[in-house]
């Protein structure tokens, strides 16, 4: 289940009864177009999952890349177990022709074991 801000506030009480169904969760808050991740959004969407018997990995997402891996990773430890996020990537592993770069993603891949 994808959870946009307009999805979190709309819909949360969805996720609610169906959280024991739901194994993963993305917090897009871009939806899809690789706008850095709000992190009020991801408290949010955190927060309302709190308590609940079954709780759902995170995915985070929107403007991941490997050099605002670190800074990223340390705002989460704030709000959220790290054993319970995932992250989502894309734009940020592709090169300026718009093609997957094995080097961008073995450089997001080594920023994210922070």
């Amino acid at each position: 289940i994808q959870a946009t801000p307009q999805f979190a506030r709309r819909r949360i009480e969805h996720v609610q009864q169906v959280s024991p169904y739901i194994d993963y969760l993305l917090v897009d808050s871009s939806a899809g177009r690789g706008v850095p991740f709000s992190l009020a959004h991801v408290t949010e969407v955190q927060r309302a999952l709190a308590g609940l018997k079954s709780q759902p990995t995170i995915g985070i997402a929107g403007g991941l890349t490997a050099e605002t891996m670190e800074s990223r990773v340390a705002e989460l430890a704030e709000v959220i177990s790290p054993r319970l996020v995932a992250f989502d990537v894309e734009s940020g592993i592709r090169d300026a022709e718009g093609k997957v770069s094995v080097a961008r993603m073995e450089a997001f891949l080594r920023a994210s074991a922070v």
